[in-house]
């Protein structure tokens, strides 16, 4: 089954019916067609989160470097042990990744 950070799914049924379901948990099995809303979340220091504004890990954020690079980590200092400088500007997701966003773009 597909996952998400937030466990939030547009379930697609046969006859053109849709709903956003929150599945917790394992799920064994999936009725209709399901997709996820939004990008996988970025993986600590070694993805670009640029694009989807959200971080895997717990007590991460998302910021940027430059505009070529953003990074996910639990702080931002103007300057990395490299000596390089960071913009440290916060990078959010495009949309808000909650059930009632879920149940708009359900519509």
């Amino acid at each position: 089954a597909a996952t998400n950070s937030q466990g939030l799914f547009l379930d697609e049924f046969g006859g053109g019916g849709r709903a956003c379901i929150d599945y917790s948990g394992v799920k064994l099995a999936e009725s209709g067609v399901t997709r996820v809303l939004w990008p996988v979340c970025s993986k600590k220091w070694s993805e670009d989160c640029s694009s989807t504004g959200c971080c895997a890990d717990v007590g991460m954020k998302c910021y940027q470097k430059n505009s070529d690079w953003s990074t996910c980590m639990a702080g931002c200092s103007s300057k990395d042990p490299q000596n390089e400088s960071w913009t440290c500007n916060v990078i959010e997701s495009p949309e808000p990744r909650t059930s009632k966003t879920c149940h708009d773009r359900c519509r």
